[in-house]
Parts: structure tokens; sequence; C-alpha cells
């Protein structure tokens, strides 16, 4: 099944991008390999790289000590697909002027490098095994009208973030992200 997802708005352009989108597709050997996923969604605004860039740059770094991480290593014997919440992985600098600029939704109040509060995104990890997969496609739908295996990480936006600034009256919303696993 292909559908479309369109992006509007007064300030931006439509961005047209086929969906499903395969993320990874692959072979795992039972009780060997882990897949591990960092799904964000990002708000586009004026400025479209200053935060994404440097967070997508990052991801490798994180990736590569991300079996070290006491929660990614005990969601392995959870049963089914696991969501951990990771570390800090951005922190939005929110003194002086601020221009609009892309910055991920979910972002919470940290405490701030020079007093106050920032912004901070904590990075949301999947983890996937074969088994954990097998169990997930096995197991009923846990959302209508969508096939078994698929999983659904909400991102919270609480709304006002900075004030005063371009973004401060931003509106409240809980976005999903729909994951599905399939066998081939």
């Amino acid at each position: 099944m292909t559908a479309t997802s369109t992006a509007t708005c007064g300030k931006c352009s439509s961005t047209q991008v086929p969906l499903p989108i395969v993320v990874w597709q692959g072979q795992l050997t039972r009780n060997n390999d882990v897949l591990v996923l960092y799904p964000s969604l990002w708000e586009v605004d004026e400025q479209p790289a200053v935060f994404r860039t440097p967070y997508e740059q990052a991801i490798a770094n994180r990736a590569a000590d991300v079996m070290n991480n006491p929660a990614v290593r005990s969601a392995l014997d959870q049963p089914g697909i696991s969501e951990v919440r990771g570390n800090l992985a951005l922190q939005m600098f929110s003194h002086g002027p601020f221009a609009p600029a892309d910055r991920p939704i979910g972002v919470e109040a940290v405490p701030g490098k020079l007093g106050g509060s920032d912004a901070g995104f904590f990075d949301r990890i999947i983890v996937l095994s074969l088994k954990k997969i097998e169990d997930a496609i096995n197991a009923p739908p846990k959302y209508p009208g969508m096939p078994a295996g698929t999983i659904g990480p909400s991102f919270f936006e609480p709304g006002v973030i900075w004030a005063p600034s371009p973004d401060a009256y931003n509106f409240s919303g809980q976005y999903v992200l729909y994951l599905n696993v399939q066998r081939y």
C-alpha cells in the first residue's frame, strides 16, 4: 500500500514522501543480532538543518555505544518490541535571540547551560531482535486497520517551549509514528 504525506503551511513548502518508507531490510540471526532504531519527527522552519544535521551526525557515535546502555540491554529480555528512552541527545540553547529553526517534536525542559531552562530532546530507541519481530508478527494487531507487527511510538509536543520567541505560541499535540515489522 502506498500513500503520500504532505505538509503545507503559510511559510513552508509542500513535501511529498511516498509511504511506507523502508527503514531497514536485512537478515537477523537469532540470539546474535539486534536492530536498534532511533526514530524522530521534526518540525521544519526557515532553517531546516540547524538542529537536525548535528543530531543526525551524532547518531552513529551514540549507536556505537548503545549496547552499554542498561535500559537497552534489559529490553532484550522483555517480550515484544521495546521502546527505550535514551540519553539527552540535543540541547537547544534558549537564552538570547532565537531564529526560527527546525526542531525535533517531543522536546522538554532541561536545566539550562547558563541557568534557567533549555529545550532538550532525548533519544527514542526501538530495540528489535529476531525473536521480538517474530513475536510481534504472530501477536494480534495492536491498532485497528493495521497489520500485526505495527508499533506506534508517540511524540508529545508540549506547546510553549520558549518565551518570547517565534515558537512561543506553538500548539500542543500528540504525534504517532507507526513502524511495522514484516518477514520477507
